[in-house]
């Protein structure tokens, strides 16, 4: 596998640092984030968005200005010692711009006012369960456990809440918006 990296005689293998992304628990979040941004891409070209050369040009232009890479030599010095490709950096361009188009477009104030209204019936309640303690210490501790491992809620509310919702595994119900 490629080489990433050498410390003096060591070399830091694509496998090795596989690994250390697996073992640390990024791997799972670096995929997801990929894949959260493909998905964007997807849905950007499924709208019709499109993007101008010119865009494109001026996102690299960003780039180039942010990384220090004035001139051309600069820049593919760079796209040579992270084996990229100008096709490939330009390709990572115009995904940018589609995430960021297709974002601006659902997450505007207007979109986000319209998916209230059509949904509003959701934020309107939500079910509400507490967990009553006789101690505060007590409460940091079963705090701490949830913080863990939420599911265990309402075995911890049967086991150890002093209210009378502990047989409904600390379930209170439905609470309507503005009632607490």
């Amino acid at each position: 596998m490629k080489d990433i990296v050498r410390i003096d005689d060591e070399v830091i293998t694509a496998d090795a640092f596989l690994k250390t992304l697996k073992l640390t628990g990024r791997f799972e979040e670096l995929i997801e984030e990929m894949v959260r941004d493909k998905l964007k891409v997807h849905a950007a070209k499924r709208r019709g968005i499109s993007l101008t050369t010119n865009e494109v040009q001026e996102r690299a232009d960003q780039f180039r200005r942010v990384y220090g890479l004035h001139r051309v030599k600069d820049m593919n010095q760079f796209l040579d010692a992270i084996s990229v490709s100008l096709d490939d950096f330009e390709n990572f361009i115009i995904e940018i711009l589609y995430q960021e188009k297709i974002m601006a477009e659902v997450c505007s104030e207007d979109a986000i006012e319209e998916y209230f209204r059509m949904h509003s019936p959701k934020f309107e309640s939500i079910e509400l369960g507490h967990i009553v303690l006789k101690s505060e210490g007590k409460a940091k501790e079963i705090f701490s456990i949830l913080e863990e491992e939420p599911e265990l809620f309402p075995e911890l509310a049967k086991e150890h809440s002093i209210a009378d919702t502990r047989d409904h595994h600390g379930m209170v119900g439905k609470v309507l918006r503005g009632s607490l």
